[in-house]
């Protein structure tokens, strides 16, 4: 594809954070934030992006639309408690009926128990805090070398924060597309863990590691 445009955070329009969570909410449809609606999406990444300690990059096409995003942060634990925290009653309301849905619910009760297993304990402390948030990008823009690039922005950004080590990326251990893609670039596999009941692989990868 030519003349695709990459913004920061900043650059980022109302219009496109929401273009930008419905394509993500598409391309993880299992994961429990893509149940909760668009809005919801959009209030809780867009949270997360904002924050000090994590980056936003996002693709568009000359008329602004949305090719693929990514959200990458330092501290993943802490930014995402904070998003909750500071925006609890708008995703409450954003949520609306959908929060009580058996799928969440059934959710919630895994959440919990799992957060009592000592194993997923000891899986979570040897994680690197710092993450890949999510990445997605529209069908019509795959195999461009967005998703690649996007990567790359969200990596250098990294470096500029000087972290040093590599960083976690958490994928569906059904989803081959995505982890071909991080395979690809030079992830290393760690192994599989349970999440709320679904199988994810987790990946490590290096900054500027592209696998050549």
């Amino acid at each position: 594809m030519e003349h695709i445009e990459y913004v920061n955070k900043t650059q980022i329009k109302n219009e496109q954070w929401q273009e930008a969570a419905n394509l993500i909410a598409k391309a993880i449809p299992n994961a429990i934030i893509s149940k909760l609606g668009v809005k919801f999406n959009t209030i809780f990444y867009r949270s997360i992006a904002q924050h000090e300690c994590s980056c936003a990059f996002l693709a568009h096409d000359p008329s602004g639309y949305s090719l693929g995003i990514i959200i990458g942060t330092l501290d993943r634990p802490f930014v995402y408690a904070a998003a909750v925290k500071n925006n609890i009653s708008k995703l409450i309301l954003a949520a609306n009926f959908r929060i009580v849905r058996p799928a969440v619910i059934q959710w919630t009760i895994k959440g919990i128990l799992n957060k009592f297993s000592r194993k997923k304990k000891e899986e979570v402390s040897n994680r690197p805090l710092a993450e890949l948030i999510v990445i997605a990008v529209q069908p019509e823009a795959r195999g461009s070398g967005v998703a690649a690039n996007l990567v790359t922005l969200m990596e250098k950004w990294m470096k500029s924060k000087c972290l040093e080590g590599p960083y976690t990326i958490l994928t569906e251990k059904s989803n081959a597309r995505s982890n071909k893609f991080y395979a690809k670039i030079g992830s290393h596999f760690v192994g599989i863990t349970l999440h709320h009941g679904r199988e994810i692989n987790e990946w490590h990868k290096a900054l500027g590691d592209d696998g050549n």
